[in-house]
């Protein structure tokens, strides 16, 4: 079982009304479809990442637009403290426009159908280095770079006080470090002299294996359920959302599909504010635990 840690601290600024802020419903890779009326500054320890983003909508208008800029340290938490774990550098950045109640589902001939909704778009670009070969090699020859494009639409709905869902789609350009072998590079600088079994060295952390880079076609879902003020933990004035998810990646190389549950607990009345959770999710034996905090700034 792999462990991931995801810890959010959101920091928001504001014009008018923010809005469609990626949420912390999420699962252990840190993806989720459900994007909420926030801006923030995060802090992402299951990979890492440290981001900030910026969304501005105005009340009296319904489109919106926003950004994000992240980078990221390396390839997990766990990597923050081992030498010889495989460093990945990221950094880039996403731009968000979009458009509150889209099709008037939430005023005007359908005042009762959703509390709220909203429909966007995603671009996104990052950049990162690491070291990749299937042959031993000097490690100045493993040192590769990755160009990462994404283009991601959602549509996102409030039904009431209890119910949410979300749904997102698009094309992304990655790659299968994640399939590859981890391992240490090394590259002999000064021979040992005859006689002796002593060496100068240089190593470098990186993977092993045939890399490739490939379009994916994610779809994320989203089904959240927020339970009654009854139902809750002694002593906690917050109620307990229930999120069940899918993760996939329908493209024909990598193809895959992966399912979880999160139990997340949220102020009060306010359904979109997470005070943090656990998630959980699957793909036939791997195994993902997610635990989030975020804290909302009023």
């Amino acid at each position: 079982m792999r462990i991931a840690i995801t810890v959010g601290v959101l920091l928001y600024f504001y014009v008018g009304s923010a809005f469609a802020q990626q949420s912390a419903f999420q699962s252990g890779d840190g993806q989720t479809s459900i994007y909420l009326n926030h801006s923030a500054a995060t802090i992402n320890l299951g990979d890492s990442k440290v981001s900030f983003g910026y969304i501005n909508r105005h009340s009296e208008r319904k489109m919106f637009w926003g950004f994000e800029v992240f980078g990221k340290a390396s390839s997990g938490v766990t990597t923050l403290f081992s030498s010889n774990t495989p460093k990945i550098p990221e950094g880039g950045g996403d731009f968000v426009f979009g458009f509150y109640n889209p099709f008037n589902f939430s005023t005007g001939d359908h005042p009762s159908l959703f509390v709220d909704d909203w429909w966007l778009v995603d671009v996104g670009y990052s950049r990162s280095s690491f070291y990749v070969s299937s042959v031993p090699t000097p490690i100045d020859s493993a040192n590769r770079a990755f160009d990462r494009f994404r283009t991601v639409t959602a549509y996102n709905a409030l039904v009431n006080g209890y119910f949410a869902f979300g749904v997102a789609a698009g094309a992304e350009r990655r790659n299968n470090l994640d399939d590859l072998t981890q391992v240490m590079f090394e590259t002999v600088l000064v021979p040992a002299p005859v006689g002796s079994a002593n060496s100068v060295i240089k190593t470098q952390s990186g993977f092993l294996g045939n890399y490739r880079e490939y379009i994916a076609a994610p779809i994320y879902t989203d089904l959240l359920f927020i339970l009654p003020p009854k139902v809750k933990i002694p002593k906690l004035d917050y109620q307990i959302g229930i999120d069940g998810f899918t993760r996939s990646d329908v493209a024909a190389f990598n193809r895959s599909t992966d399912g979880g549950l999160g139990i997340f607990l949220t102020e009060k009345g306010k359904p979109t504010s997470v005070v943090g959770g656990l998630s959980v999710s699957w793909n036939g034996s791997k195994t993902t635990v997610a635990v989030v905090a975020s804290y909302n700034f009023k």
